[in-house]
């Protein structure tokens, strides 16, 4: 039978530094490109959905698109700025023909309502328009107004600050050319 091999000791630490600097490689350039990546920090990384995380001003968050016209209006609101702002709600929101509120637009009205209970000193009318070209459309559009407000009070919005109404109409005006709803926002705290 064949003797077993011994090695010295200068081939024992060879090996040695064979084996530490293959595990030692891929460590070396790992770290390398961790500490290049690190110091070109100017650069912000966009992520979407944190990036559209608001905070309200009572501390929750709400998930808005800035750049919507409810993302332009929270921030006025931060701002604290006296101002009135209209939401329109179109056709969309609601089954066709009916005063059922859809999947988008319960959401709307959910952020609405968080909105509202966050700041107290923003009132809200809910209007509805006299003629849309179509006589029954004015029945639907003043159910749909009061299903709002309904849902609203559900979601724990105060009844003192929220109302419904008919849109009034300068001369010339034609309300035909813009349906659906219009939810006036008035903030008296600037």
């Amino acid at each position: 039978m064949a003797q077993p091999m011994q090695l010295n000791r200068k081939t024992w630490t060879a090996v040695f530094i064979a084996a530490a600097l293959l595990l030692a490689g891929p460590f070396f350039l790992l770290t390398r490109y961790v500490a290049s990546t690190m110091q070109e920090g100017g650069q912000q990384i966009v992520h979407p959905v944190v990036d559209n995380i608001v905070m309200l001003r009572d501390g929750s968050t709400m998930l808005v698109e800035k750049k919507s016209k409810l993302g332009r209006i929270l921030d006025s609101l931060r701002r604290d700025v006296a101002d009135k702002h209209v939401l329109e709600i179109d056709d969309s929101a609601f089954l066709p023909g009916t005063t059922t509120v859809t999947r988008a637009g319960l959401g709307h009205e959910i952020q609405l309502a968080r909105l509202l209970k966050a700041y107290p000193d923003v009132s809200t009318i809910i209007l509805f328009s006299r003629d849309h070209g179509v006589a029954p459309t004015l029945q639907l559009e003043h159910l749909r107004a009061e299903s709002i407000q309904a849902q609203l009070l559900k979601l724990g919005v105060d009844a003192d600050r929220l109302a419904v109404g008919p849109e009034a109409f300068e001369a010339g005006h034609r309300p035909a050319d813009e349906p659906g709803l219009k939810i006036v926002l008035t903030n008296a705290s600037g």
